[in-house]
């Protein structure tokens, strides 16, 4: 017999309904179709294949002079202008290019007495 008052007050807890079949339920395969296309969708937008490495060395090199550094005067090294030179020329062939092109990523290197970064190791971390 439960007392009378029982009936007003709301209930918080409520017993868990029986676990589904998970290998023929409609939800992990929705998650693993939607978790497949997020990847090939960034694959395809986002991360740069072969050809896009070879134009990034190519407009690298292009705009590329010699280091003033007596240290270093076999490196080749870009300066900040040439840097967003290179920035623009990418964009016009896609947005993919933006994420590695940003002043933070310029930043990231040393720099020598001009101000200038050398070439390979920003071509190693794109």
């Amino acid at each position: 017999r439960r007392c009378p008052s029982l009936r007003s007050i709301p209930r918080f807890y409520e017993r868990k309904a029986a676990p589904l079949d998970e290998s023929t339920s409609l939800r992990p395969r929705v998650l693993r179709e939607a978790r497949s296309r997020l990847l090939q969708r960034k694959s395809s937008k986002e991360l740069l294949d072969e050809e896009d490495l070879h134009a990034i060395l190519a407009l690298l090199k292009e705009h590329a002079r010699r280091s003033t550094d007596r240290d270093q005067s076999d490196v080749e090294v870009i300066d900040y202008q040439a840097f967003c030179d290179i920035r623009k020329e990418l964009l016009n062939r896609g947005e993919r290019f933006k994420q590695y092109f940003v002043p933070s990523s310029f930043l990231k290197f040393p720099r020598d007495p001009s101000g200038c970064i050398a070439i390979v190791p920003f071509f190693s971390f794109v």
